[in-house]
């Protein structure tokens, strides 16, 4: 192929499109030139007495399609070159262009005796159905029937061609000032667009009118533009909405409490570093896990099971679960540990995942634990105080109806305390307590109590007996114990104790009543000489 000349070959580096375009325009219109002058020629040469008419079909067939083609663009001097031409061929005198809706393009003058042939048609645009844009009438004079054909044939196919060249000159001036130069220009600005720039809009060399808004390359400028803010939109709320989830994502990471984030099956897909520090777990370590791995309660597989089965469902059911737990630390420590475990939804309101938070509540745990002791044991002893000791005479009784057994109830008090704290001081006391209530408790088997309820006072319960001498063969026992002297103060000194003994229900089945018997039969054992027992019989003054 020969190489373009050197304007066209720039054309075509420049603007492929405008050189597209110019190519087809010559193309066809030069194909078109040639069919049309050439039927012209061959139906001149044809026939002699249908030579007017053949001409004017000829300028129908010539002219009909460019000259629509320059209504439809309502390009002015296209029209004017093409009827000029049609004008200027033989034998026309007269040309009346009517164009829709109501206007009209005369032009020549007829002659006048009116011996003219008159020929009219139609102009329509073809896009996908007929638009008929107007009305050419011809009109030719028939007393020149015989002209020079050579000249006539040469005047119509240079003016055709000239009027193709002229066109296609103006069209691609026209396209590359009104379209291509735009789109170099847009295809630059999306070429260099990115999200630093974004503040800069598309603007188009050309005036800012309301037409050039509304034709396509304005809605194409307003459309990137458009795309331009809300990607510049789009860009600010990601920034703002990064800053927040960093900000959401360092409070979770620095939290005092221990969080976990699982996916919708239960599998650990985040653990925070406070975590890590309360369990000794590291997140890359246990990402995947079932919680259960992590969460350690020292529970028998089954057990396990079936306690995570329960909060799975108490959670999907309510959307929460909380309670305590005595969890295992990696290194092999228990602690106390309160969780809460809640459901993770997506936009729908779909469970997508699970959030636990824990907390450490040892300390809280063994204050608690202490303060339960303070409340129920003897600070001293360590034995049960009376609180504690009415509590477990009150569950010793409802067994006892239950299962048709007696209950023993015997009151202890030490005999000469008060001359022991006196004489050795209350050190010593506290000793002699101590030392007392061990030797009590090691005459006590099974569930049987031994409480201080105060001083040197001391309560016994023996539940679930089936022998009635068994609370005396336990008071002796009690009584062969104090036999042997207790080490005071670097001496020793011999403490003896005075029991009294009732019996549920055989002595009464009322609490009070059964504390006030053994009460009363502790001191007939004190009248007696100390260092005994006594049982309450009805007859006790």
């Amino acid at each position: 192929m020969a190489d373009l000349p050197a304007p066209l070959t720039r054309l075509r580096a420049a603007s492929p499109l405008s050189f597209r375009l110019l190519a087809w325009i010559l193309l066809f219109s030069s194909a078109f030139t040639l069919l049309t002058s050439g039927m012209q020629i061959y139906f001149d040469y044809r026939t002699d007495l249908g030579e007017i008419r053949e001409s004017l079909e000829r300028i129908e067939s010539g002219s009909r399609s460019s000259l629509a083609r320059s209504l439809w663009a309502l390009d002015d001097q296209s029209i004017q070159t093409q009827l000029e031409g049609i004008l200027g061929l033989p034998d026309i005198d007269h040309l009346r262009l009517r164009i829709e809706p109501d206007s009209e393009l005369v032009m020549g003058s007829l002659p006048p005796r009116h011996d003219t042939l008159t020929h009219s048609f139609p102009l329509f645009h073809n896009s996908g159905e007929k638009v008929l844009l107007g009305e050419l009438t011809i009109s030719a004079n028939t007393n020149r029937l015989y002209s020079d054909l050579q000249r006539r044939v040469g005047m119509i196919i240079g003016s055709q061609f000239l009027t193709v060249f002229i066109v296609a000159i103006l069209s691609l001036w026209i396209f590359r000032y009104l379209v291509t130069r735009h789109l170099t220009a847009m295809a630059d600005y999306a070429r260099d667009l990115s999200l630093q720039n974004l503040s800069n809009p598309l603007v188009l060399d050309r005036p800012d009118t309301r037409a050039n808004r509304q034709d396509e390359l304005g809605l194409v400028t307003e459309a990137i533009n458009d795309m331009r803010e809300r990607l510049n939109e789009d860009v600010e709320r990601r920034e703002r909405d990064a800053k927040d989830i960093l900000k959401f994502s360092k409070a979770i990471e620095q939290s005092p409490s221990s969080v976990l984030i699982c996916d919708k099956h239960w599998r650990i897909e985040y653990a925070n570093l406070k975590f890590a520090q309360l369990t000794g777990h590291q997140a890359a370590n246990i990402v995947g896990q079932h919680p259960s791995a992590v969460i350690n309660q020292e529970l028998s597989s089954h057990h396990d099971r079936r306690f995570w089965q329960g909060v799975k469902l108490q959670v999907q059911r309510v959307g929460v679960w909380q309670g305590e737990i005595n969890s295992l630390r990696r290194n092999g420590e228990r602690y106390w540990e309160q969780l809460v475990i809640t459901t993770i939804k997506d936009a729908n309101g779909e469970i997508n995942g699970y959030l636990i938070v824990g907390e450490d509540i040892s300390i809280r745990k063994r204050y608690e634990q202490q303060l339960l002791r303070q409340a129920n044991y003897d600070i001293l002893t360590g034995l049960p105080n009376r609180m504690l000791a009415m509590d477990r005479l009150k569950l010793a009784l409802a067994q006892s109806r239950r299962d048709k057994t007696e209950v023993g109830l015997m009151f202890l008090d030490l005999d000469n305390f008060k001359q022991i704290n006196d004489t050795l001081g209350h050190d010593a006391g506290d000793t002699l307590l101590i030392e007392a209530s061990r030797r009590v408790s090691s005459c006590l088997r099974g569930a049987s109590t031994v409480a201080r309820l105060g001083g040197d006072e001391f309560l016994v319960i023996l539940p679930g007996l089936s022998d009635p001498d068994a609370p005396c063969q336990v008071a002796e026992r009690i009584l062969e114990t104090f036999a042997a002297p207790y080490q005071l103060a670097d001496q020793e000194v011999m403490v003896t104790t005075s029991i009294g003994i009732a019996t549920f229900p055989t002595d009464s089945d009322d609490i009070g009543s059964l504390l006030r018997y053994a009460d009363t039969a502790m001191y007939k054992a004190k009248r007696s000489g100390k260092s005994a027992y006594a049982r309450y019989t009805p007859d006790i003054v």
